[in-house]
């Protein structure tokens, strides 16, 4: 199901080390190429990966939800160019003042839209559970009922016998 496959791929823990990895560029004895190979690696894999979940997701709240982490991640990777010049050229403080402040609000309404898609998902999935109960449910009254009026017919076949003094096959033969 859709809630499951959200949770295997962990894209809120993607978005995390993301932030994590970017955040690295500005700490003291990182190497920030380093750093930004890695988010330069993963940021693309991520939102692939997010298309994907989006394109075969059921709800439509969680399809919105997916492409509003996917705009996130967007803003995320044009913040982080502008991030990497700043720590390359030197000049740390702008960097950390992107990193800190415009990275961990776009990185927050990746996973906060992560998080109303994943809501979203499971509550479609427990309400489909609950349908299949209550269809199950009446599957088995139907059967049931089914099984009664089978039961009558039959009681009322023989009825009909024994006041006709005949039996289903006899008066077929007579009838024909």
């Amino acid at each position: 199901n859709d809630a499951v496959g959200l949770r295997a791929l962990d894209p809120r823990g993607a978005v995390l080390d993301l932030r994590a990895a970017q955040q690295a560029y500005v700490a003291a004895g990182q190497g920030d190429q380093f750093w930004a190979n890695k988010v330069t690696t993963a940021l693309p894999s991520l939102k692939d990966s997010l298309s994907t979940l989006r394109a075969g997701a059921t709800s439509v709240q969680a399809q919105t939800e997916i492409e509003g982490a996917i705009a996130s991640l967007q803003d995320f990777e044009q913040m982080d160019r502008r991030a990497r010049d700043y720590a390359r050229s030197g000049q740390k403080l702008l960097a950390s003042d992107l990193i800190f402040a415009d990275g961990l609000e776009t990185t927050a309404g990746a996973t906060t839209a992560l998080d109303r898609a994943r809501e979203s998902l499971e509550g479609r999935e427990t309400d489909l559970q609950r349908r299949i109960g209550e269809l199950g449910a009446r599957e088995g009254r139907a059967t049931d009922r089914e099984q009664e009026l089978a039961k009558l017919i039959d009681e009322e076949r023989r009825r009909l016998e024994q006041i006709a003094g005949l039996s289903a096959e006899q008066a077929k033969a007579e009838l024909m």
